[in-house]
């Protein structure tokens, strides 16, 4: 087990956070090392970062903190899931990137309500979109 968990729930208790803003994981990014201490190699490094990350989020939860985090983990006690959201938009036109920042979010309240949602909205120049972002 990493040492950094126990580090930050030890933390967790020391300061009593009740809420927590994660920016991760993200989730299905393979990894192919064979010398890692929470997976094999390749065919099982995508089940192993899920599974961890859940039981991150489990324990969280088991500390009453309300959490957000970026993707849906919403059956080991997430909070809140990103609405709307692609960040290579922001580097489209502000009109163009709101169109679709707009029609994200409507589209995401066919997959759950909309207070399960976060949004962001860049107000400073983000992946190089320039003065028209």
């Amino acid at each position: 087990e990493d040492k950094i968990n126990d580090i930050f729930l030890t933390w967790v208790q020391q300061v009593n956070i009740t809420m927590f803003e994660t920016d991760g994981p993200y989730g299905g990014g393979p990894c192919s090392s064979h010398n890692h201490t929470h997976h094999w190699d390749l065919e099982d490094s995508v089940y192993w970062q899920t599974r961890l990350q859940g039981e991150f989020f489990t324990k969280l939860k088991e500390y009453n903190i309300f959490f957000n985090q970026p993707d849906w983990f919403f059956h080991q006690g997430g909070n809140k899931v990103a609405m709307g959201y692609d960040e290579d938009q922001y580097s489209l036109p502000r009109w163009q990137d709101l169109t679709i920042s707009r029609q994200g979010m409507y589209d995401d309240t066919f997959h759950f309500i909309p207070t399960q949602g976060w949004m962001q909205v860049p107000l400073v120049d983000y992946h190089g979109g320039g003065a028209a972002a």
